[in-house]
């Protein structure tokens, strides 16, 4: 007992003892106290240590080091990160608002939030001990990770302190602070010890501890980011590989999604879990788990069968599903041997014919136990329908195979709907060889190996197309405008929450860049702040309209025109919201939208399904839009449309259309209907070539999580007060509407429009300013006259005088003497 006097802390005994295992390495536990310093303790004598803590905890702060160290350190010094000889494991300390700190409390999460979270983790820790102003968090190893060479030992540091950064970023995500205290030689509070800090001894307690979380060290290691900082998710990332769950996991093929029922009617011991769910001790209700969220609707499930406990927690159940996931399904081994299930599994007919209770499910599902199950095309459609279910899809109209990749469905383009097909009938055939008597068997193996003809497979597929599990209509993708998928979670933009992917969210599209709630994008507010020159209210009507884009809905029935001669910061603005948006944003030809006569099968127009920001660039004279279209787009109202050579279908427009062009479009109509639904920007600032920079697209692009970031507080403004155009945009719009209007009256009353029709410019404007003064309007300059109307197709040449050709003055208007000279004196001008 190495001398001590003071009495064992029985906790700390048996807390280091499970903790460092039966064979600890050589190494020194260092014990530390503020008051008076170190006492170092090698791991064989935990028993000595508890002593001395037990002596000390009344009168001081008590810490213990997390690693163990090489050598025995000096007097007076607590170790340090070279000389560490081992760690039992990972850790975090999370600082609560209860506790007393240095620093303010804002961002600290309550004690309730941070015990919330780190057992919602899918990787739930060993142990979590309420430190009396917070929470330290342990996930134990296997075994004592023992470092023999340097190279090791930075491993296990870079090992610890990625995996704080990843909870970290977690709790950042909800946005609570939390420090990283990383460094090997760190030192924190053993259990049953006091916390001082307060005046008054708060004892430091175990809330959470489960023997059976322990974790091999390849397993933590792929539960991290390779890099700093981490690449934000929701929840922790967890590796694709069943080898790398957590010790004593099961190794098992990874099966396809099952019925629960059928291993429920075949399983004795899963009745017993679901019929005494209330009173399943943890280590039975996390096996029974293991089976259940492997099933179809798993999640679901899981908590339906969990729910009856008294202490049922939606948060907690969460972590544990995804920790069931990461592992194997429970073997029947393990089930009868461990869980004192014997009783359950004594008279199991099946207990021979499979590994596990799931083996039933698929059992079942997959060749019916050898009877009902057809050995024909049909019969195979069933078959791949029962297996590829959950993540694969048939649309008609479109004549097209989607399949969810885990982020998003997405179209087959590469046919590996084939190799789908494939796998499943060599898994059927796989599962008869290890589930069904070696005759039955033998019919079924044979029977998928000449299913795996072309014309059989040809077959299966097309009609599989068909099975009311696979066929799907265009109307089931992307359903939720609310909904904006990311490359590692998705935004429920009304909610303002950021979760995990879901298949039956049913979203075709991904966004080009990941949520990071703390990126910000400095060089992009620079940008904005040049090419709108300082204008806040422009600046803030573009984030709003950004943020409106973001949602897949058209309430507002606009669409916003860049407006600007080039060198001015549109293209550039307008590239990197695209970057962003990724698989949102599509880049339309500006014909989508202007008049074009015989267009009758309108693909450009089908393309656009599930996209949410549609830009088009315009640097032409004279485009009219094709107003009909555009009052089309943005008016919520169902669209026909179709690809080429395949059947018409019917879509609700999700994409805000944003146009872009050197020139205004030419807008015929002088109806209300069109006008309110235009929001002019003008972008009036040329940059000067010395001042371009032909590196800014890479650069801002960099930003691209920040700018994100951006757009969603564009959202959530838009969300409280609208589009709210600025005075300079309604002004920029009015004018417009100006232009096209008093331009269009003249001709229509002042002008006679044809091939063969030719005025003089002098003339033709001094009609013109005449007119619009008897009407009281603004008379524009030459220059904007001309420019007008060759926007809109006419077309001048100098013969003598300027002249315009395709339209002339009406009679009363034109001047009273010849205007080209002697009668037909147009000489070659034809």
């Amino acid at each position: 007992m190495n001398g001590q006097a003071g009495p064992l802390n029985e906790a700390v005994y048996g807390y280091y003892s499970l903790q460092i295992g039966d064979h600890p390495p050589d190494g020194w536990f260092v014990l530390w106290t503020k008051a008076q310093g170190i006492f170092p303790f090698h791991a064989t004598d935990i028993t000595g240590m508890a002593y001395k803590i037990g002596e000390l905890q009344q009168q001081t702060d008590v810490y213990v080091g997390m690693a163990l160290q090489k050598t025995k350190p000096e007097p007076g010094k607590r170790g340090t990160g070279a000389n560490t000889a081992a760690i039992c494991g990972v850790w975090i300390e999370i600082d609560c608002q209860e506790g007393v700190h240095k620093e303010k409390t804002e961002n600290l999460p309550t004690k309730e939030q941070a015990l919330g979270i780190l057992k919602g983790l899918p990787v739930i820790p060993t142990v979590i001990m309420d430190s009396g102003g917070g929470y330290h968090a342990h996930w134990w190893l296997d075994a004592p990770l023992v470092f023999t060479t340097d190279d090791e030992r930075q491993h296990g540091q870079d090992l610890v302190r990625r995996f704080q950064q990843a909870v970290a970023h977690v709790f950042h995500q909800q946005g609570f602070k939390v420090d990283t205290t990383s460094d090997l030689a760190r030192v924190l509070r053993p259990p049953h010890t006091f916390n001082h800090k307060s005046g008054q001894p708060v004892m430091v307690t175990v809330d959470h501890y489960d023997a059976s979380l322990r974790y091999r060290v390849d397993y933590l290691d792929a539960c991290c980011p390779p890099a700093t900082p981490p690449i934000p998710t929701s929840v922790l990332p967890m590796p694709t590989t069943p080898s790398a769950g957590p010790s004593g996991g099961q190794e098992l093929v990874q099966y396809p999604p099952v019925e629960l029922q059928p291993i429920i009617d075949g399983c004795a011991w899963l009745r017993h879990c679901r019929d005494d769910a209330a009173t399943l001790p943890e280590p039975e209700w996390f096996a029974a788990l293991s089976i259940v969220v492997r099933c179809v609707n798993g999640e679901q499930q899981a908590h339906a069968l969990s729910s009856s406990y008294p202490g049922y927690s939606a948060v907690e159940t969460d972590g544990k599903i995804r920790h069931a996931q990461a592992g194997g399904p429970r073997t029947c081994a393990n089930i009868q041997g461990s869980l004192n299930a014997a009783a359950y599994c004594a008279t199991c007919p099946h207990l021979s014919n499979g590994s596990s209770p799931i083996t039933l499910g698929f059992l079942k599902t997959s060749i019916a136990q050898g009877a009902g199950f057809n050995m024909t095309d049909a019969g195979n459609m069933d078959i791949f329908a029962k297996a590829n279910a959950a993540d694969t899809r048939y649309v008609w109209v479109w004549q097209l195979w989607f399949l969810f990749d885990d982020v998003r469905w997405q179209e087959d383009k590469v046919g590996s709907i084939y190799q789908k097909a494939i796998a499943t009938l060599r898994d059927l055939a796989d599962q008869a060889k290890q589930l069904l008597p070696p005759k039955t068997a033998g019919y079924i193996i044979e029977h998928t190996l000449s299913s795996e003809s072309r014309a059989s497979l040809g077959n299966m597929l097309a009609l599989a197309k068909s099975h009311p599990a696979l066929a799907a209509v265009p109307e089931m993708f992307d359903a939720d405008p609310w909904l904006l998928n990311l490359p590692n979670g998705t935004m429920d933009l009304k909610q303002q929450t950021f979760r995990s992917h879901a298949r039956e969210d049913m979203l075709t599209k991904v966004a080009g860049v990941a949520y990071d709630p703390t990126s910000t994008c400095p060089l992009w507010l620079a940008f904005l702040v040049t090419i709108m020159a300082g204008n806040q209210a422009l600046i803030g009507f573009l984030q709003r309209f950004a943020g409106y884009t973001l949602v897949g809905e058209v309430s507002e029935q606009s669409l916003i025109l860049l407006y600007g001669t080039g060198a001015n910061g549109k293209s550039v603005f307008l590239e990197i919201l695209r970057f962003v948006l990724g698989e949102y944003a599509m880049q339309a030809d500006f014909t989508t939208f202007t008049a074009t006569k015989g267009q009758n099968v309108r693909n450009d127009i089908a393309r656009l399904v599930g996209a949410r920001f549609v830009t088009a660039v315009e640097s032409e004279y004279g485009t009219p839009l094709a107003e009909a279209v555009i009052k089309q787009v943005t008016g919520g109202e169902p669209i026909v449309a179709r690809f080429l050579f395949k059947e018409f279908f019917q879509f609700y427009p999700q994409f805000t259309l944003w146009l872009a062009s050197n020139h205004k479009p030419i807008i015929k109509g002088g109806d209300h209907g069109i006008w309110r639904r235009i929001k002019l920007v003008p972008f009036a600032v040329t940059i000067p070539p010395e001042q371009q920079d032909s590196d800014l697209p890479s650069k801002l692009k960099a930003e691209a999580p920040g700018i994100l970031n951006w757009m969603l507080e564009g959202s959530r403004e838009w969300q409280r007060q609208g589009l709210n155009p600025p005075a300079e945009v309604m002004a920029a719009v009015s004018e417009y509407r100006g232009e096209m209007d008093l331009l269009a009256e003249f001709l229509d009353e002042k002008c006679v429009l044809g091939l063969g029709e030719k005025v003089k410019a002098k003339d033709l404007y001094k009609a013109y300013r005449e007119f619009c003064e008897a009407e009281g309007e603004f008379v524009l300059g030459k220059k904007r006259f001309a420019d007008l109307l060759l926007q809109r197709g006419f077309r001048k040449a100098k013969i003598g005088d300027m002249i315009w050709s395709g339209l002339g003055l009406k009679q009363s208007t034109a001047p009273a003497e010849p205007p080209f000279g002697p009668a037909g004196g147009w000489g070659s001008f034809r």
